[in-house]
């Protein structure tokens, strides 16, 4: 079968589209399916993977789905290669992206199957952090919206990653089930550990992080992260010998300032260590999860984080703000305030055998619902259904 994955982002990039849209592509290709790739050419630091080079197709295309705006760029190159491409399945990754958008629009001009993968939806809030630039975007965006139950409809199938519902990220889901839509499926996100048992659990040693615990927070620095946050709560919680490990992409602005902001007040506290890390291979970042003790992530939003899941699958126990579909997930703490995240950090620091099960519970609960068998075989009966 013939299959064209569209994301605005991709692999060597790290955020979660990214590894979502590369852990689709590898197990569509395992079951011996020819599968191209396009995406976009912004923020691509390293050059494509050898074995994709010819697989990959990166356009130069911007903008948003609102009145007066729209896209720009190259679109009639995209357009035209999706025709030419004429798959049998085209998946398309992110309500209001660019490929989603520009494919949809040539559904009367081509045969293909046609599957939405939603990583939540966020047209219909209003930021008030930006105002009033906000309030003008959010304006411009309610034909978008109040277009949501039509669009659904639009797709052989829209997959959303969670079976939660809300006004908030999983507005889209709140809508289908509000307007009966019939094809919608749950299929959450995976993580492939076929190859971890090669990875061995030596960052502690490797970085002479001592004896103590060790708080691991991966996420790409950017403020909707929110590392400050969860640098605060560490601080402010105080458990000796401890450290903070934050892995991400490249610091810039907002890394810098949150390491500033450690540099500042390192002083004040004598028994802690918080170590910043820069765009660390894969194995790297494994292997540092396999040797955390807690996994620790302060994001403002999210839908179904994979750094969560990696450190579930690694058996360890997580603290998280209240984002997303993390509700569901087992063996952790759900926080939803910064003095909510000092008193897990506390509770969780101070029993060692409830961390111990946590660890446990997360794992069972990553090998029943989210791990890269189950639902690889969930995604190949869905495509073989549709087409």
């Amino acid at each position: 079968m013939k299959i064209l994955v569209a994301a605005f982002s991709y692999y060597p990039n790290v955020d979660g589209v990214a590894g979502a849209a590369k852990r689709m592509v590898e197990t569509f290709r395992a079951y011996g399916h020819d599968v191209y790739i396009a995406t976009s050419t912004t923020a691509l630091d390293n050059p494509d993977p050898l074995d994709e080079k010819d697989s990959i197709h990166r356009f130069n295309i911007d903008g948003f789905p609102a009145l007066g705006e729209g896209f720009t760029g190259d679109i009639l190159a995209y357009q035209t290669f999706i025709l030419n491409l004429n798959p049998d399945l085209i998946i398309l990754h992110c309500w209001q992206s660019w490929p989603a958008e520009l494919a949809r629009s040539l559904q009367s001009k081509i045969q293909s199957k046609y599957i939405l993968v939603s990583h939540g939806f966020s047209a219909h809030l209003l930021d008030i952090r930006i105002l009033p630039r906000g309030l003008w975007r959010w304006i411009r965006s309610l034909p978008y919206v109040l277009n949501l139950p039509k669009r659904l409809q639009q797709y052989d199938k829209v997959v959303f990653l969670s079976h939660k519902s809300d006004f908030k990220r999983f507005f889209d889901s709140w809508v289908a089930r509000f307007t009966r839509c019939s094809n919608t499926i749950v299929i959450p996100n995976s993580i492939d550990t076929s190859n971890w048992n090669m990875i061995q659990a030596n960052f502690r040693e490797r970085e002479n992080l001592g004896k103590g615990l060790i708080f691991l927070c991966v996420a790409n620095y950017f403020p909707g992260k929110n590392q400050q946050a969860a640098l605060d709560a560490f601080l402010e919680a105080n458990i000796p010998s401890s450290v903070l490990l934050f892995i991400g992409s490249t610091l810039g602005i907002y890394g810098e300032s949150v390491k500033q902001s450690w540099i500042q007040s390192k002083n004040q506290y004598p028994h802690l260590d918080v170590r910043f890390y820069e765009n660390l291979k894969r194995e790297e970042v494994i292997a540092a999860t396999k040797s955390c003790d807690i996994a620790i992530l302060a994001s403002k939003a999210e839908a179904q984080p994979l750094t969560i899941l990696e450190a579930m699958a690694c058996g360890k126990p997580f603290i998280c703000t209240n984002v997303g579909a993390v509700s569901e997930l087992r063996g952790g703490i759900i926080v939803s305030t910064p003095a909510q995240m000092v008193t897990a950090i506390h509770e969780i620091a101070s029993d060692h055998e409830d961390r111990l099960r946590k660890g446990i519970d997360a794992q069972n609960d990553f090998e029943t619902r989210f791990s890269a068998e189950i639902v690889s075989q969930t995604w190949i009966n869905l495509i073989e259904d549709i087409t």
